[in-house]
């Protein structure tokens, strides 16, 4: 991703969390006995296992998660996550949806602007949880406006900050597929959509 910069605003010991330090936040945010919230998730494929491991991890730091399943994945985002009245009432505080991008390099547009650009928010919207800042959506229009590459990776950059800055996503997990080929296999080309090699553009070797 063109902009991508490495860095890590919230470090802890081995990269394996702090639940003392979060229980401490809590208890001086109002919230000193721990603090429950809703979570939304897929009930097929990982969506059980990765969400046990959200709720075990969270119970240990003072959150409890109070899980509703979800069987169909559509439903998960045009019901919940992309319908501002379901959010408004509160029926959901969490949940993990799945985001790739639709082209490698100069994606911001395909990643930053629809997740994270307030102002396009409302029904069928992508911005899930309502985010609305100022000095990222004016970092999006930069972005989309500069004239060098050079420029456009400084402003996507500046809106990756603010918005870990603003602790509006909690990055968890990067899934990681394993595809196996035949050597006899040529121009095999990843194709993130269908998870599998464009079959449109391969051949075999002799």
């Amino acid at each position: 991703m063109a902009g991508y910069q490495a860095f890590d605003l919230y470090p802890t010991p081995n990269d394996k969390g702090d639940p003392a330090k979060t229980k401490s936040l809590l208890a001086a945010a109002g919230y000193p006995n721990g603090l429950t919230l809703t979570m939304i998730y897929r009930s097929t494929g990982n969506g059980p296992k990765e969400t046990e491991s959200y709720q075990a991890n969270l119970a240990a730091a003072g959150v409890t998660l109070k899980l509703v399943p979800i069987a169909n994945g559509a439903t998960f985002y045009t019901q919940y996550l992309q319908n501002p009245d379901a959010t408004k009432r509160g029926v959901w505080d969490l949940a993990a949806p799945g985001w790739i991008p639709d082209w490698f390099g100069n994606n911001g547009r395909s990643i930053i602007s629809p997740l994270f650009d307030g102002r396009a928010y409302g029904p069928s919207s992508n911005d899930y949880g309502d985010y609305n800042s100022d000095a990222t959506n004016a970092d999006i229009d930069n972005a989309l406006q500069a004239k060098t590459t050079a420029d456009a990776n400084k402003y996507w950059h500046m809106a990756d900050m603010q918005i870990m800055q603003d602790a509006v996503v909690i990055p968890v997990l990067v899934q990681q597929t394993s595809v196996f080929h035949s050597s006899r296999v040529q121009n095999f080309i990843f194709n993130l959509f269908q998870q599998q090699g464009d079959i449109t553009n391969i051949w075999l070797k002799q």
